[in-house]
């Protein structure tokens, strides 16, 4: 494991305290608990009939029958989970089936921001670095934390794509709840980027683009200027929070993931979504 991931897993924005914030925001019960040496949060819902009971990223260390134990206590008849660690014998003995498509990305990009930017910089691919030199005497209008801005440059970006875009109010409820964890760029109203940070960790939670602003080249500088702001503010590790999976092929994924991979990185590959489905939630194991 490389020293990168080792500052990764554990910290996934999802089990945190403001994470659990939102949730409430959307409907979602938070029940939280220590498991090992993490605090964790396991989410339930009713959606008509049905309860619903679903945990995100918890540590690799989690304690996978308590989990089971705390659904059934809960009345859940479908259970899903996302491990950061794979440990399928497990997760088949306690009765979990491995999804065939997933919720979160299975893989994901990490770029080290220890070193100093001009190391950071220079690890990138050299095309990326050419495009970033053209904009050394470009008038840039840099905007931070203008959160209404960009969702505008999301909803037009995102309907360009045909993908679903957060209604408004579940979008403020988000960085509203993350309060100074969560921070946007924009970059001449064009292109900008919405991110997450937890523990030392920056995930790239949100990015979009108008169509002037590709073929600019802004969706780079855009990258580029939120990683130095991050590590402004004592990130360790940037988590491009998505990459193309072979072991899940979509093609639309490959795309922004040719995008990330231009910032060089080390990969981390996730486990997977499991779900136990109906009375087996509540068997004892």
């Amino acid at each position: 494991m490389t020293d990168v991931v080792s500052l990764r897993l554990g910290r996934d924005l999802r089990q945190s305290p403001e994470y659990g914030k939102f949730m409430e925001t959307i409907g979602w019960k938070v029940i939280k608990f220590q498991s090992s040496k993490f605090k964790v949060q396991l989410f339930t819902k009713k959606v008509g009939p049905l309860k619903l009971a679903k945990m995100r990223r918890p540590g690799p260390q989690t304690d996978w029958s308590q989990v089971l134990q705390l659904a059934a206590r809960e009345r859940a008849l479908v259970l899903q989970i996302d491990p950061e660690v794979d440990d399928p014998e497990k997760f088949k003995r306690l009765g979990w089936v491995k999804n065939k498509s997933q919720i979160l990305g299975t893989k994901t990009l990490l770029v080290d921001l220890r070193p100093s930017p001009e190391e950071i910089l220079a690890g990138f691919k050299q095309e990326t670095r050419y495009k970033l030199r053209k904009f050394k005497d470009t008038n840039i209008k840099l905007q931070i934390n203008n959160f209404e801005n960009f969702y505008e440059i999301l909803k037009e970006g995102y309907k360009d794509l045909d993908v679903w875009c957060p209604p408004r109010e579940q979008y403020n409820n988000l960085y509203k709840s993350f309060g100074e964890k969560c921070i946007c760029l924009t970059i001449n109203d064009l292109s900008g980027c919405l991110v997450i940070m937890n523990q030392g960790v920056a995930e790239y939670y949100y990015a979009a683009s108008k169509k002037a602003g590709k073929e600019n080249n802004l969706p780079y500088l855009v990258v580029w200027e939120a990683m130095k702001e991050a590590k402004k503010r004592g990130v360790k590790v940037w988590d491009f929070n998505g990459l193309y999976d072979e072991r899940y092929p979509d093609k639309r994924w490959k795309g922004f993931s040719f995008f990330k991979s231009r910032f060089g990185g080390v990969e981390l590959q996730f486990a997977g979504t499991y779900t136990k489905w109906g009375w087996s939630v509540r068997t004892n194991n």
